[in-house]
């Protein structure tokens, strides 16, 4: 009963046998694939579409939502996303909220565009009613700072400093040389 209950949140199909006679418990699990749509509705090699996002993204709601102690789910999508989400998706969204008992906040954030995305599981206790077209995540401006500016050109320095090649060091002549000179 006990590990039945701990694989309840796992998406896998998980099937548990009997223990046998040697003491054995046979545990079977089986990886559930992405359905079709998701894997095969993509606009660009690297960059997914809106459907397909959008329904990945879903997934990752619904297994948020069900962990214990959630009170809201924060997405913050572009907005092409979010009007899939908000429109062709919103049975599923009710469903998840209707279930869970918690609420699915689906926010738009119109400086991004995809791939990017941002799934906030925020817990019961730390639930605020905030306006959600407030709630839109910081955007940091971008670091200009290796950008060249005129008073920087001048003042370069090189990163190795290049000196004179050592001299090469004058050869002696050896012992025996200085003996068969002495000798001859």
């Amino acid at each position: 009963m006990e590990s039945g209950m701990q694989s309840t949140s796992d998406r896998a199909r998980v099937q548990v046998t009997e223990i046998s006679r040697f003491g054995l418990l046979e545990l079977s699990r089986q990886r559930l694939r992405p359905s079709l749509n998701e894997t095969y509705d993509i606009e660009h090699i690297l960059v997914r579409g809106p459907k397909s996002l959008g329904q990945s993204i879903l997934r990752i709601a619904s297994e948020d939502a069900a962990k214990e102690n959630t009170g809201e789910v924060h997405i913050f999508v572009p907005a092409d996303v979010a009007s899939y989400l908000l429109n062709e998706k919103r049975r599923e969204i009710v469903t998840i909220e209707n279930t869970n008992k918690i609420n699915i906040l689906v926010i738009a954030d119109p400086y991004k565009s995809r791939p990017y995305y941002k799934v906030v599981r925020v817990k019961s206790s730390d639930v605020k009613n905030n306006l959600s077209y407030k709630m839109t995540p910081d955007s940091p401006e971008p670091d200009l700072s290796w950008r060249e500016t005129n008073d920087s050109r001048s003042k370069r320095e090189p990163l190795v400093k290049v000196s004179a090649p050592p001299r090469k060091p004058i050869k002696s002549k050896g012992i025996f040389k200085k003996i068969r000179k002495y000798i001859f």
